[in-house]
């Protein structure tokens, strides 16, 4: 379910940023008359080229997200640094840095229970992840 949200998020940004695009492009295309061609050709291949890159951005952009950030379904969420903000957003609870947090080592199991602060010296190296029920 959280990969069909990313993916829908990713599609929905490029897909606003292609439209605004394309409303350029409209305009930018009535040129081609002093050029003498026809415009709606010139539209058409530009649209088509545009559209053609806006889908490998898209792939890219999906692509390059989950090859660098780890899902983990069942009890734990591992998180970039830039994210642990827009998470704590998204769940509206206020959390301090004093506050005592638990993490997880992916490999060992190991479980940990540091000072918020902390978090992101373990994260850093991508074997610590956050446990979901700290928040």
């Amino acid at each position: 379910m959280l990969e069909k949200k990313i993916i829908l998020y990713f599609l929905d940004d490029k897909w606003k940023e292609h439209l605004r695009e394309m409303d350029s492009l409209r305009y930018s295309v009535q040129n081609a008359v002093f050029e003498q061609k026809d415009p709606l050709i010139v539209y058409k291949q530009n649209a088509f080229h545009l559209f053609q890159e806006r889908i490998y951005e898209i792939n890219k952009k999906i692509i390059s997200f989950f090859l660098n950030f780890t899902i983990i379904k069942n009890d734990i969420i591992c998180i970039n640094n830039k994210m642990i903000d827009s998470f704590l957003k998204k769940n509206r609870k206020k959390i301090g840095r004093n506050i005592k947090i638990n993490i997880r080592h992916l490999i060992t199991g190991e479980i940990k229970n540091i000072k918020f602060k902390q978090v992101d010296s373990f994260l850093k190296n991508g074997e610590w992840v956050l446990e979901n029920n700290n928040f």
